[in-house]
């Protein structure tokens, strides 16, 4: 849900006002607005904004140089490691503080940026020359055995080529041409590569070397040059010195990562400690721009949650007494789009924020939705899945993934989504009966609660679309109350409208199709011939073409249904394998396949499907993502 907010106003003495900016980056609570002002001119007891001196301007320059620093190892640092230190940072529950000189920062950010640097360009250098020798020892292999089968080969030169396989013609004349030039005593060995090319092996007297390179640069023939340190070894030694470095990279790698591990345990409280500590002095000199000044006075205006507001004034009381005054402003509802929005939800609501990142955080007064994507997003999850193994093994999954990489915060965020969609498709899958598909059915003998997604095609369908039909009135009953709520009176009556202009366009349905009594039909007929015209002088032209589209989005809930349908056919389609092949293990193995590329498209499509419905079809009726994010003006919170 949405913290509410309240608007503050902090004024006192201006000598005071380091200590009092010092004292609110501290509590970490206040986001800062900037004030506007009426008049820019600088009179003595007018409140005006004062530019940076140039000592403030310098004292920002080399802040920033030492934060770029910082900023710049965070990003060398892989997630994993980053987030380790930057909890064991948060572990000792300290604010970022500083006792060394501006000068002897920017030196430490150069010292730390310095090692950084070198162990990047030291795994980055290791990670290449693994792939480069992994890329020659591919065309070693492929030319070993030519190498090989070649008495000559031990007094001859040799030199590698690589062709484009569909370049035959220009083998056959390169082979020609290179008889002509040795006269006979050249050997050219072809074999096909991994990469759709065909590599040669010419082997030749060390006397026709020169001729030879030269037809090879004159035809624009690649040759394979073998990396620095292999270049002047006979191939076969190279082959040989290949494999043995490839062996040795993974305990240089090993011995690289543990290198850094002692250092940034070594340094990584000094590191994380300075790069908040240098973030934070600038935004402090960013904030006093946002300032409005006299030349006596200083006042300072923000949002903060409500919660926090007395503890607020308490502090601020306990360290300034009389000489600062913490004033709560009343907002009003134009101040809506201005108030910082701050998502509070309950835990086993908190990770589906994640889903909500892909939009900007809602306007204030309107809701949070985070709660309602978590409850119906799982839902539909697992109604589209609704297969017991399946479920047990999503579970099986997350558990694995939670065990090698749950220390990552969006890693542990999707784990928790997944593992409520686990729940919800075991449920399902009880519910449809289904294990594997029809294996349940047949060998399990479990009851179909629900209906039965194989047989009852068109019932699934009819579900789905009520579903949809629901899901829909519910996002337009929430507009009309949200515009109720924020006073917009214009809102509230082209949303009721619309919404009851839809009601009456599915009753008429409903009659046509015999589901309603038919005496509904003419009255209803009549209604839309009223309400038409209005919500067309409410919404515009367009507002017609609209009920059109909200009808169609309701119609496009049975792809719950199409999807669902999908995977158990392709489940059932799998178990007939076993014993279509008439060789229990070659079916195994082909359903086995199958299986798993059905569980894969059913963890896949149900997540992309159901976030479709929910951002396109149901979000799209009432929420408006107009707010801005709440950026509390603290020492931890990069700029």
């Amino acid at each position: 849900m949405i913290s509410r907010m309240c608007k503050i106003e902090v004024a006192g003495s201006k000598k005071r006002l380091s200590e009092v900016l010092e004292q609110v980056q501290e509590l970490g609570v206040l986001h800062v607005d900037e004030i506007p002002l009426v008049s820019p001119k600088p009179e003595e007891f007018e409140l005006h904004r004062i530019p940076l001196t140039e000592e403030q301007e310098e004292r920002r320059s080399q802040l920033e140089k030492a934060a770029d620093n910082f900023n710049e190892v965070a990003r060398m640092l892989d997630s994993g490691q980053h987030q380790k230190l930057e909890l064991e940072f948060e572990s000792k529950g300290k604010q970022p503080t500083c006792t060394l000189a501006l000068e002897q920062v920017i030196e430490k950010s150069k010292e730390i940026l310095h090692q950084a640097s070198e162990f990047e360009q030291r795994r980055t250098a290791l990670n290449e020359e693994h792939q480069v020798l992994e890329n020659y020892q591919q065309v070693l292999k492929t030319l070993l055995p030519l190498i090989e089968a070649s008495p000559k080969i031990k007094n001859y030169h040799t030199v590698g080529l690589t062709l484009a396989r569909e370049e035959q013609e220009a083998i056959e004349f390169l082979e020609e041409e290179l008889n002509k030039i040795t006269e006979g005593k050249v050997q050219l060995f072809k074999g096909e590569a991994g990469n759709k090319s065909t590599v040669a092996l010419v082997t030749f007297p060390p006397e026709y070397e020169a001729k030879i390179k030269e037809l090879i640069l004159d035809q624009g023939i690649s040759e394979i040059k073998l990396p620095s340190g292999f270049e002047d070894k006979p191939i076969l030694e190279s082959a040989k010195a290949l494999d043995e470095r490839l062996k040795n990279l993974p305990s240089k790698m090993d011995k690289l990562k543990l290198e850094m591990d002692d250092y940034y345990e070594e340094k990584g409280f000094e590191f994380v400690n300075l790069r908040h500590w240098t973030l934070g002095q600038v935004r402090r000199i960013k904030v006093i721009e946002k300032l409005a000044q006299s030349h006596y006075l200083f006042v300072l205006a923000g949002w903060l949650p409500e919660k926090n507001l007395v503890s607020f004034q308490k502090a601020m009381k306990a360290q300034f007494g009389d000489d600062v005054a913490v004033n709560r402003l009343k907002p009003g509802r134009r101040d809506y789009k201005k108030v910082p929005v701050n998502l509070e939800n309950k835990k086993m609501i908190k990770p589906f924020e994640l889903l909500m990142q892909l939009f900007p955080p809602p306007t204030y007064g309107t809701m949070d939705v985070t709660a309602l994507i978590g409850i119906i997003f799982p839902i539909f999850f697992g109604f589209i899945l609704g297969d017991v193994f399946y479920g047990m093994l999503m579970a099986l999954g997350c558990f694995i993934i939670k065990k090698k990489m749950g220390d990552k915060p969006v890693v542990a965020q999707a784990l928790k989504i997944y593992y409520a969609c686990t729940f919800w498709t075991i449920l399902f899958g009880f519910l449809f009966g289904e294990f594997l598909g029809d294996v349940g059915h047949l060998y399990f003998h479990m009851k179909v609660y629900l209906y039965n997604r194989e047989l009852d095609i068109l019932f699934s369908m009819i579900v789905a679309i009520m579903i949809g039909v629901a899901h829909i009135l519910l996002g337009l009953f929430l507009g009309i109350f949200l515009s109720y709520k924020v006073g917009d009176r214009h809102g509230f009556w082209a949303h009721l409208a619309f919404t009851i202009t839809i009601i009456d366009v599915l009753i008429v349905i409903g009659a046509m199709m015999g589901v309603l009594p038919e005496s509904l039909m003419k009255p209803c007929l009549w209604a839309l011939a009223v309400l038409i015209p209005i919500i067309t002088y409410l919404e515009g032209a367009m507002a017609p073409i609209e009920i059109i589209s909200t009808i169609g989005n309701m119609l496009s809930y049975a792809r719950l249904m199409a999807i669902g349908l999908a995977s158990v056919i392709m489940a059932v389609i799998a178990n007939k394998f076993v014993t279509l092949f008439g060789n229990v293990v070659l079916g195994l193995l082909m359903a086995t396949v199958l299986h798993t590329l059905n569980f894969a498209l059913g963890v896949f499509a149900p997540t992309i499907q159901s976030l479709r419905l929910h951002y396109v079809e149901f979000f799209s009726k009432f929420y408006k993502p107009e707010g801005q994010q709440y950026d509390p003006f603290s020492m931890k919170e990069s700029v």
